[in-house]
């Protein structure tokens, strides 16, 4: 395989991978900032928004469990994504702090591995569900973050028709 073909390819798995963590989060009701294919000596794209998890106290008990739930559907969103635009491009080591975070949070919701493995598999159902009937949206951010790099909500860069068409209710 050519270099040039196999950095396109990764970029582009990038691209569908922090689109699904945008766009879910957004679906979610959380407020997007940023979000970037550069990558950093940390990390190969990255998707910023609100904290989440603000005013959820984890040691009180369940308060704030849709929130927790919700946080654990952003952070599958973006595997989800990408597997689903190709498949053969995820890789395990790919999303292993997005899965650490989600697991971690469903094992305080559910204080037994058992549980909180039927749980993240319920969550990821949803999420798949939100990331399918969202395929568009995804494609449209994933095309635009190709060209662009970084898309922010205060300089969102929608040239091509499809995109902005896609996306315009998402920077509002």
């Amino acid at each position: 395989m050519n270099v040039g073909k196999r950095q396109t390819n990764q970029l582009t798995a990038t691209a569908y991978h922090e689109a699904g963590h945008a766009v879910v989060c957004h679906k979610l009701g959380f407020r997007v900032v940023r979000v970037t294919i550069v990558p950093t000596t940390s990390s190969v794209g990255h998707c910023t928004h609100e904290n989440m998890l603000r005013r959820v106290h984890l040691e009180y008990g369940n308060y704030g469990r849709l929130r927790l739930e919700k946080t654990i559907m952003v952070c599958l969103a973006g595997q989800i994504a990408q597997r689903l635009w190709r498949p053969r491009s995820v890789r395990h080591y790919h999303s292993h702090s997005d899965f650490r975070q989600a697991a971690d949070l469903a094992l305080h919701i559910n204080c037994s591995e058992t549980a909180a493995t039927a749980y993240l598999e319920w969550l990821s159902v949803r999420t798949k569900e939100i990331v399918g009937s969202s395929w568009r949206v995804i494609q449209a951010m994933a095309t635009d973050l190709l060209e662009h790099g970084t898309i922010t909500v205060k300089q969102p860069s929608l040239n091509q028709p499809i995109t902005r068409r896609e996306l315009e209710f998402f920077w509002r």
